[in-house]
This record gives C-alpha cells, sequence and structure tokens, in this order.
C-alpha cells in the first residue's frame, strides 16, 4: 500500500508543482493560493464521516475513490488550463476545487487510520515514522520526474502532464489490492473498536443507517475536550504552518537569491524540493525510531521545536548573507521538522487517547486549517518587498514555534501531575 502510494502522491505532486510554476510565471499565482485556501478550508469538511466510512467500507475502497476524485481533478484542471479562456477556467477550476476538496482529506485521515489499525501501543512511533518517512519520499521523487519532463533538452509541450496523470492513473489501481488488516489483537477498546468494524464489513447484508451530519461533527470536535487536548491545537496547526512556509515563500526566497529568472527558478525550485523530500524521510523515520526508544514521547515533539527554531535562525542569515549553502540546508531542516513533528504528534495522540481513535481525524483537521489560515497569512506579504517580507514571514514563524513551545511544555506539566495523581491514588 505504501508503495502504491509512494507512486501515486509523486506523480500528483509533479503536477500540482508544475502547474503552481505555470501560474506563477503567468502572473495568476493569486489564483494558486485561492484554490490552495479552498482546498486546505473546505476539504476538512469530508472528515465528518470518516469514523462511519472507516467502518463500514473497506480500506481500498475508500483509497482508490479518494485517489480517482483528485487524478480525475488533475484531468479536468489540466484541460480547463489549456483550452479554456481565462475567465472560464477559473469558474471551472474553482467548482471542481470546491466538489474534490473533501477526498482530498479523506485520502489522507484514511492513511493515517489504516496505519493506526496495524500498531499496536508499543509501536505506534515505529509504524507512524516507517509509514510517513516512505511516504515522504514521494516529494523528492516527485522532483525527479519534475526534473526529465521540463528539461529543455527533450520537453515535448504538455510532457509532464501525461507523464504524471498517466502514472497516477495505474498507480490509483492497485489500491485494490490493498490487505484488509482481518486479525486484531484485543489489547486495546481502539482494537475491539476495529474489530467490530470489520466483523460489520463482512456481513454484507447489514443495512446502513444514516448518521446526521450535526452528531457525526459534534463528535469528532468534542475531542477537543478530551485531557489537556486543546494545548495540542497550535502543534498541529503549526505542522501545517512550515507546508504554507515552503509554498508561499519559495519562490520570494529564489527571486531574492538568484534574481528574477524564470528557467533558472524552476530548476531552482526542483533542487530545493529535492533537499526538502530528503529531509522528510529522515525525520520521519528517525523520529519514528526514537519514538518508542524514550519514556516520553511528548520530549520529541518539544525537541523538534528547538530544531525549528534553529532552523528558522538559520533562514535569516541566508536570507541576508544570500547563502546557496545556508539555503540549501533550511529547506532541509525544514523538511525534517515537518516531518517529524507530523510523525511524533500523530503517534502520540493515537497513543495518548486510544480509545477515541476519530481524534486523527479531528488532527487531520487542524493541520489543514493550519495551511488553510497560515497560507492566507502569508500571502499578505507578497505585495511588500521580497527581503522585507522573508523577515516577516520568518519572524512570524519563529513566534508561532515559541507559542508552541510554551504550550507543550505546559501540556507535559500537566500531564506529569495528572500521572502522579493516579499513583498517589493507587
Amino acid at each position: 500500500m505504501v508503495g502504491v502510494s509512494i507512486i501515486y502522491l509523486s506523480t500528483t505532486q509533479a503536477w500540482y508543482m508544475g502547474k503552481l510554476q505555470e501560474l506563477n510565471q503567468s502572473g495568476q499565482i493569486i489564483l494558486g493560493i485561492i484554490l490552495t485556501e479552498i482546498t486546505y478550508l473546505l476539504g476538512p469538511f469530508g472528515l465528518t464521516y470518516i469514523e462511519t466510512l472507516v467502518s463500514k467500507v473497506f480500506y481500498r475502497v475508500l483509497f482508490f475513490a479518494t485517489a480517482f476524485s483528485n487524478i480525475i481533478y488533475i484531468i479536468l484542471g489540466s484541460i480547463f488550463m489549456i483550452y479554456l479562456p481565462d475567465d472560464y477556467m477559473i469558474t471551472c477550476l474553482l467548482i471542481i476545487t470546491i466538489i474534490t476538496a473533501p477526498f482530498k482529506a479523506l485520502f489522507y485521515c484514511t492513511y493515517n487510520y489504516y496505519v493506526n489499525s496495524l500498531c499496536q501501543q508499543n509501536n505506534k512511533g515505529v509504524y507512524f515514522g516507517l509509514a510517513y518517512s516512505l511516504l515522504c519520499t514521494s516529494t523528492f521523487f516527485s522532483a525527479i520526474i519534475l526534473y526529465f519532463t521540463l528539461n529543455e533538452s527533450f520537453m515535448i509541450p504538455y510532457t509532464y502532464q501525461g507523464i504524471t496523470i498517466g502514472v497516477a492513473l495505474v498507480s490509483s489501481i492497485f489500491y485494490w489490492l490493498v490487505k484488509e488488516k482481518t486479525v486484531i489483537h484485543n489489547e486495546t477498546p481502539l482494537d475491539k473498536h476495529l474489530l467490530r468494524s470489520f466483523s460489520k464489513i463482512v456481513n454484507v447484508r447489514q443495512t446502513f443507517v444514516p448518521i446526521s451530519f450535526d452528531y457525526e461533527f459534534g463528535k469528532l470536535w468534542k475531542c477537543i475536550y478530551l485531557p489537556n487536548m486543546y494545548y495540542m491545537i497550535i502543534n498541529f496547526a503549526q505542522t501545517g504552518l512550515l507546508n504554507s512556509y515552503k509554498f508561499i515563500m519559495t519562490n520570494i526566497m529564489i527571486r531574492t537569491y538568484h534574481g528574477d529568472r524564470e528557467v533558472s527558478n524552476v530548476k531552482l525550485l526542483i533542487q530545493l524540493q529535492f533537499y526538502y523530500g530528503i529531509g522528510q524521510f529522515l525525520g520521519g523515520i528517525s523520529s519514528g525510531m526514537i519514538g518508542d526508544l524514550t519514556p516520553n514521547r511528548l520530549n520529541k515533539i518539544i525537541y523538534v521545536q528547538f530544531i525549528t527554531l534553529i532552523a528558522f535562525i538559520q533562514a535569516i542569515l541566508a536570507t541576508y548573507y544570500r547563502s546557496d549553502i545556508l539555503l540549501n540546508t533550511f529547506f532541509f531542516f525544514i523538511g525534517l521538522c515537518q516531518s517529524a513533528q507530523e510523525t511524533s504528534s500523530y503517534s502520540y495522540v493515537a497513543s495518548r487517547y486510544y480509545n477515541h481513535p476519530q481524534i486523527l481525524a479531528l488532527c487531520n483537521w487542524l493541520y489543514c486549517y493550519g495551511i488553510g489560515i497560515y497560507t492566507f497569512i502569508f500571502s499578505c506579504f507578497l505585495n511588500l518587498e521580497d527581503q522585507k517580507s522573508l523577515y516577516i514571514a520568518q519572524g512570524f514563524v519563529i513566534f508561532i514555534t515559541i507559542l508552541n513551545l510554551v504550550l507543550l511544555m505546559v501540556y507535559q506539566y500537566k500531564e506529569m501531575k495528572n500521572t502522579d495523581r493516579l499513583i498517589e491514588l493507587n
């Protein structure tokens, strides 16, 4: 399943990267920002029924349906951007983005549920770390795909669109080969929940009883009131913050360092994406392996905040000195921090609140809203002079990281007090 996801995400990410560069070079980057906002602000509403879907539908069906809807979006998006006038193109892109956004959010949340269904309490860090690190290899594979398909020496018009769409379509079919987890170890309430879910899947004659949106929505968001969970809100939103920074500020950083040269901008973007992908891979696998070896998994998330602070202090120095080495190193570290924080955070809440599996959907929701909100904030800096906008954005990230660090420390303190109280009672 992970191998199929790597191929599928590599090709779809390559398409999105190529299209964003087309919009940027044609002066329509605002359209790309608006489409991103819609995807991440409306998409999470599709997570409302994730608990019901996981318990009623095979994972292979969910993976294929969500992946195929994204491929339909890519095919239609390519057609609209090639053949339609700007006014009609923008309208059609907005419509299909609104329709397909919930399916994109469902894909990643289903991935979380599937990985969690394979874990036990003592190995969640390893499973999440391995699953996320392998999935993150799609980032630098997408950079490699773009490098060859956009290479001027053998570039044919629309080469990368045809390759990415074709490979993504073929790879999505292989989701039908995903093996369902049929053997459950009855060790936790979550395992019992999954066992009931699979017993319902086997009974094909079972009638589906519709559940109201208000009920499912309320059940999901009640997880925010779990013990000390509200201290983790900024943490999951901050994971989206690093993605937003890369999405909005990368082209500004390239212009600041190398001047506004369109051809070199694409090559440099691919190069930075490659470093970012390597960092993601190492961040996911290292945090996953370390997580299950340390007695306090929360410490790992706190350590990542310190690395993030160091990375953005380095970014300020890189902006001032315009150093290529510092720029490449910075992208490596934000990839590492983003992946390590995401892996650590999901594995921690899945372990800490194991009897509330819908907590994974809530965390995905916070992550998506983090990307949507912070993308809007960073886009407000686009009208400023490039170097000034970079300093403001980097300072903003440092402020949010320090805030998250403080909240995590408060969370850790309260968790330790709860543990001491339970020991005293026993």
